[in-house]
């Protein structure tokens, strides 16, 4: 299921993706890149940042050349592609089972300890494993991994129980005004995905 999430003014809008089992159909999708500026990208988007403390409203972000961050930030794709690349990812198109739960494994700091944090919330302490965050649940393990850099902000998680990955992609820089935690929440607090 694909759908738009609009505030009021309309300026803001986070295409958000939900994959769950078979609904995204293998396609010939693949417009995941390391992008170049310079490139002429059919439906590249403009990067905003919010404006709070001044006039409320959005202003372009400032310009970042994308030879800098290279995979720090550098990467365009859209939402179907992230979907289809978790889902190539999670049933062993991607990597063997034995590098997949390497990859799933916590990372061990120089005393031994897992690299962790806790989410913003406090609620759901978070492993750092190869280049993503792990949360043990009762329903499997929820792998993610965001992104930023001026003008965009992105999300994939992946619930590895109920089968089910969730890409967001907005074009703000980070702030807390963006619906990444009310996503989120939503899809937790549903009863068919019970992953807390």
């Amino acid at each position: 299921r694909l759908g738009w999430r609009n505030n009021r003014k309309g300026l803001r809008a986070a295409l958000t993706g939900v994959y769950g089992g078979t609904d995204i159909p293998p396609t010939e999708h693949n417009r995941c890149a390391l992008d170049d500026d310079r490139a002429l990208a059919s439906g590249r988007a403009s990067g905003y940042d919010r404006l709070v403390a001044e006039k409320p409203g959005y202003v372009n972000a400032h310009p970042v050349s994308l030879n800098i961050p290279f995979a720090a930030g550098a990467m365009r794709s859209t939402v179907v592609d992230l979907l289809i690349w978790s889902q190539a990812l999670s049933h062993g198109q991607v990597l063997k089972d034995d590098s997949y739960r390497q990859m799933l494994t916590a990372a061990r700091l120089n005393d031994g300890a897992h690299a962790s944090y806790t989410d913003e919330n406090g609620d759901h302490p978070i492993v750092y494993a190869l280049g993503i965050g792990v949360t043990e649940t009762l329903a499997g393990p929820v792998v993610s991994h965001d992104g930023a850099i001026d003008g965009f902000t992105s999300s994939l998680t992946i619930f590895t129980g109920p089968d089910l990955a969730v890409a967001i992609l907005v074009n703000t820089s980070p702030s807390a005004h963006l619906p990444f935690d009310d996503v989120m929440e939503a899809i937790r607090g549903d009863p068919a995905v019970s992953v807390r």
